[in-house]
């Protein structure tokens, strides 16, 4: 438990090759297929106009990865690469990435033929390294984020993309897409609140200006929203992948990855703004009631709101975290979506009386104590309410936990992660892609 009144959101990333190491490391854990590591430059992990073919302008002009997959997929109708069909331009365009660092690739068979997953990975880190000597700042993990391959099934999905609202030095990173609860930092106090594709400007290059709660200038959507990529039709289709354009694609169908938008256009956009777009210009974001927000988190369910506790079975629905069963889920795919029965690791930060705020991390299976002879099971969400109620939280919501909960005060575990990987006596960091620097 802490209580605060400084914390600082920061997006984590470490060195390229390593980032693709882990990330295989993990798929492989996930899925029992057999990895390797492909490699990529981290700048190049940006946004461009899907061509039409696979190319590649010289040494330092490498066609961006995420785009690279949706033009395959497109052609394909698949993201998996068959080794006996991929043409040799991909071939080649593959094996030129092998030194550059940023793809996880797991290889398994379809069909008795050999295939190649490959996946995008985005920036993150373990916590550890963001500790420096003499610092009193406790580095604590807050977002969901892309994890699970089942998260990773459209070709442009980057392991590592964090879920929801970002936003810190007064910038929007990553855009509120569905309705699950936030805690933002704006007109000079913290509060919690809930956020969507409602209460969302997009402002494109070239003075264009996108409401996504008004269908009239052009239609918003998401993954999970149930409208199938296939039978959504307009002039031009951008996917938006935290600020960047990731696809550009005439008469719409963009395959979206989970925690991503796609903006329909009806008409032909402007030159300027598609030559933009198609070289990779930033977008911004506006929140329509928060024009002075200066940093925001979003996870989700609510736990408190005026004092009392606000998750239970209607929660879930309205936040759309109906993860188990439902068919058409939205990320976290492994989020059990239960108030008072599964126990887990969990992370929680609440707004008090005085505006200050608390965090509080419960340890969860095999982490730091069950090594020292007293093993944790962590808590159900409901408890976790309780607890944040009970250290002076009047409004309050659920960060990721799991194996992702995680705090560090400098380079030493004060919460362990109870990611086994498989070994029930080990424990190990998992890297995330958002830290919350918070000092006592």
């Amino acid at each position: 438990m802490l209580h605060t009144d400084t914390l600082d959101l920061r997006r984590v990333t470490m060195p390229s090759r390593d980032r693709a190491r882990e990330a295989a490391h993990l798929l492989a854990g996930i899925t029992g297929e057999s990895s390797a590591t492909l490699a990529l430059p981290a700048a190049t992990i940006g946004a461009r106009h899907a061509p039409n073919e696979l190319r590649r302008d010289g040494p330092e002009h490498y066609l961006t990865l995420r785009a690279a997959l949706s033009a395959w997929a497109a052609r394909t109708g698949t993201a998996a690469l068959m080794a006996d069909q991929a043409p040799t331009r991909t071939g080649q365009y593959l094996d030129a990435l092998r030194s550059r660092a940023a793809i996880a690739t797991s290889e398994w068979r379809v069909d008795a033929r050999p295939a190649t997953r490959v996946v995008p990975v985005a920036g993150l880190a373990p916590l550890r390294h963001l500790g420096a000597a003499g610092s009193r700042a406790l580095a604590v993990n807050s977002h969901f984020f892309l994890f699970d391959p089942r998260e990773l099934d459209a070709p442009t999905a980057a392991f590592g993309d964090p879920v929801g609202l970002l936003a810190y030095a007064g910038r929007i990173v990553s855009p509120p897409i569905l309705p699950r609860a936030a805690l933002v930092h704006a007109g000079g106090r913290w509060r919690v609140t809930h956020l969507g594709l409602a209460d969302l400007l997009i402002d494109l290059p070239g003075g264009l200006t996108v409401d996504a709660g008004d269908p009239r200038a052009a239609r918003v959507r998401y993954r999970g929203d149930g409208l199938p990529d296939t039978e959504w039709s307009c002039a031009v289709e951008a996917c938006l992948q935290g600020a960047h354009v990731s696809v550009l694609r005439d008469g719409g169908g963009v395959r979206l990855p989970h925690g991503a938008l796609a903006i329909a256009f009806d008409a032909e956009l402007p030159s300027g703004v598609r030559a933009a777009l198609e070289t990779g210009a930033r977008v911004r974001y506006r929140l329509r009631h928060l024009p002075d927000l200066r940093a925001a988190l979003q996870g989700g369910p609510l736990l408190l709101r005026d004092g009392d506790v606000a998750v239970d079975a209607e929660s879930f629905r309205r936040e759309r975290f109906e993860t188990l069963g439902s068919s058409d889920p939205t990320a976290p795919l492994v989020f059990p979506a239960d108030a008072d029965r599964t126990r887990a690791a969990r992370v929680g930060i609440g707004v008090r009386g005085d505006g200050s705020l608390v965090v509080i991390a419960v340890e969860g299976r095999s982490s730091l104590s069950r090594r020292e002879g007293n093993a944790t099971s962590g808590c159900t969400l409901l408890e976790l309410a309780e607890v944040l109620r009970d250290h002076g939280a009047v409004d309050a919501l659920n960060l990721d936990g799991g194996g992702s909960a995680q705090v560090f005060h400098g380079s030493d575990a004060v919460l362990g992660s109870s990611d086994t990987r498989g070994d029930p006596n080990a424990s190990f960091d998992r890297p995330v892609p958002v830290a919350v620097l918070a000092r006592p």
